[in-house]
């Protein structure tokens, strides 16, 4: 299996079912379906990790309680954590409305972290990394990536 790096921010992903997403100005009553982990690298990492890669997640975690249950989240997925920090914010949060036909409305909630708190005070070395995930470049520098080897023994052709 692959050896995967992926850079990015962990979020609680809070689900509520609503009967219709409201109209601007509008009101609804919502019922909480939970929590789940969330923000696309979290989510790419915690997939490949089950499908059996070895995942290294690289990016901040709240400082909060829900921080400790994102680090749990990420390691019951098998996803090492070793570069994963926590940032001097809150957990980001999204709220996930979901009404009656399915349809879902996503609304981020601001944690408050500066954008030099995206970046780890050390990474992992990522000439062994066969692939690496950014989640974006407008937190992470465009040369995140640039440590990656281009090919390897089992693979002699250029990655693009």
């Amino acid at each position: 299996m692959a050896e995967v790096v992926v850079f990015g921010v962990v979020a609680a992903d809070v689900i509520l079912r609503v009967q219709r997403i409201p109209a601007p100005g509008g009101q609804v009553n919502a019922e909480t379906l939970g929590w789940r982990i969330g923000g696309s690298s979290a989510n790419v990492a915690c997939g490949l990790s089950t499908a059996g890669h070895h995942v290294r997640l690289v990016g901040p975690v709240g400082s909060d309680a829900m921080g400790d249950n994102l680090l749990a989240e990420l390691e019951r997925c098998g996803v090492d954590t070793e570069y994963s920090f926590r940032a001097d914010a809150a957990s980001p949060r999204t709220l996930m409305l979901l009404d009656d036909t399915g349809e879902r409305t996503i609304i981020g909630v601001d944690s408050g972290a500066e954008p030099s708190s995206f970046l780890p005070v050390h990474g992992p070395d990522l000439r062994s990394a066969d692939c690496v995930y950014v989640e974006g470049y407008t937190r992470y520098p465009a040369g995140t990536a640039a440590g990656a080897r281009v090919g390897s023994s089992r693979d002699p052709s250029p990655r693009t």
